[in-house]
């Protein structure tokens, strides 16, 4: 795939496969996606594949409905660009967090379902076939490699306050991520009990 310098290039070259429909929201990204998608890169970041696709809706917090993206695949995340009008949204996985990627035939043809899983969230695409695969396997063989770039060093978080620390716990608790026997085990540890 050919490297275009901007984002109207590279819809202009998504668009020469007369099969993929690049114009509006149930073929993927516009014009607009591409260019927004474009300006999103990093000095240096080298691009692998880019597409249109459609955000199945639910599947994630990025954009509520059915809509056409444009995305790209590079040497360090994953990007996902939304715009209508003056409406945007990006959003941005590094390669590192992928934990899981699978393919499975759409029941829309010629597109296929890709779904992508983090720790902490699961998003499904519509991809064309032409590019389905590309995307797929290029996201495997990172995983499989273990070349995906090391995560940055996490910063010290700031103490918390003891009062902090046990809304927190309480915040985990609500959510179901710890039982309340773990709750209160660590709020007498947080209150020194």
């Amino acid at each position: 795939m050919s490297m275009p310098r901007t984002g109207a290039e590279a819809f202009k070259i998504c668009r020469k496969n007369k099969s993929v429909n690049c114009g509006g929201m149930q073929g993927g990204g516009n014009k607009e996606c591409f260019e927004l998608l474009w300006s999103l890169f990093r000095s240096g970041e080298a691009v692998t594949l880019y597409c249109p696709a459609v955000y199945r809706e639910g599947t994630s917090h990025f954009v509520k409905d059915n809509w056409g993206i444009a995305l790209a695949l590079t040497s360090q995340r994953l990007i996902l660009a939304w715009k209508w009008g003056r409406k945007e949204a990006t959003e941005s996985l590094s390669i590192s967090t992928i934990a899981n990627v699978n393919i499975k035939k759409g029941a829309v043809m010629p597109y296929d379902v890709v779904t992508i899983r983090t720790p902490t969230e699961s998003m499904e695409l519509n991809v064309h076939r032409t590019y389905s695969r590309q995307l797929y396997d290029a996201l495997q063989e990172a995983i499989d490699s273990g070349m995906v770039p090391p995560a940055p060093a996490a910063q010290p978080a700031p103490a918390l306050s003891t009062v902090e620390e046990i809304a927190k716990m309480k915040e985990l608790l609500d959510a179901g991520a710890i039982t309340q026997d773990e709750f209160d085990l660590l709020k007498r540890k947080a209150l020194g009990l």
